[in-house]
């Protein structure tokens, strides 16, 4: 991966809204938000549950769609852009990181870090060293044939950072990291993402309840209402 440069906007969302149509009275999940992240920084969101983290990371994701403002993630104009268009950001440009893991329980490690290359059309060839890599810097090398039904919690979740990073994305995004492992587990994962933030240079955004990684932020968000404080 390149190192990109510092101190220039990979994020950018102005007036930002999102709202679900309900059986009542129309939810408004992010209420007119605006804000910057620089290329390499850590973000920490924080917020109660119902505060909008989860919608926030499912548009910075793609997973979802803003209902108005603007939303611009990696030079991607999330807002108007075409659907193939996004299968491809989502491949390439972002990372995702979940609490519940999300591997697949059929696959190995092996096989469920290589997924989401495969999916963007790479050849085996291409992902095994990248592949390598990773499960030597997490430590995996051992689990590498094992299932998730196999793996404690620590290493579910670093299979699922290494699956976040094989496509060398430029964003990561974590939704809850910490909140199925214990607290060394917990820890050990933080330190994963600020290493990967330092080595890789990797623009982290991670939702938490925690405070394991405050001292690492760039900026914190603060969640209320659907709306930054």
């Amino acid at each position: 991966m390149s190192s990109p440069k510092r101190n220039s906007i990979i994020i950018a969302a102005k007036n930002l809204k999102r709202i679900y149509a309900t059986d009542s009275l129309p939810l408004v999940a992010l209420n007119n938000i605006s804000f910057t992240v620089n290329k390499g920084e850590i973000i920490i969101l924080k917020g109660n549950s119902g505060s909008g983290k989860s919608t926030l990371l499912a548009l910075l994701a793609g997973l979802d769609h803003p209902t108005s403002g603007s939303l611009t993630v990696a030079d991607h104009d999330l807002h108007l852009v075409k659907p193939r268009d996004l299968t491809m950001f989502r491949r390439n440009e972002v990372g995702m990181i979940f609490q519940s893991f999300n591997l697949l329980p059929t696959l190995t490690v092996f096989e469920n870090i290589c997924m989401p290359a495969m999916l963007a059309g790479k050849s085996l060839s291409k992902i095994k060293p990248k592949a390598e890599q990773l499960l030597i810097w997490l430590n995996m090398v051992p689990r590498r044939h094992s299932f998730p039904s196999q793996l404690s919690g620590g290493e579910m979740q670093r299979t699922a950072i290494a699956r976040a990073l094989i496509n060398n994305p430029g964003i990561i995004l974590a939704d809850e990291p910490t909140g199925n492992l214990d607290s060394y587990n917990g820890q050990a994962v933080i330190n994963l993402l600020k290493t990967m933030n330092r080595r890789w240079q990797c623009t982290v955004i991670i939702a938490t309840h925690s405070n394991l990684a405050d001292d690492l932020a760039s900026k914190k968000f603060i969640l209320k209402d659907g709306m930054l404080s």
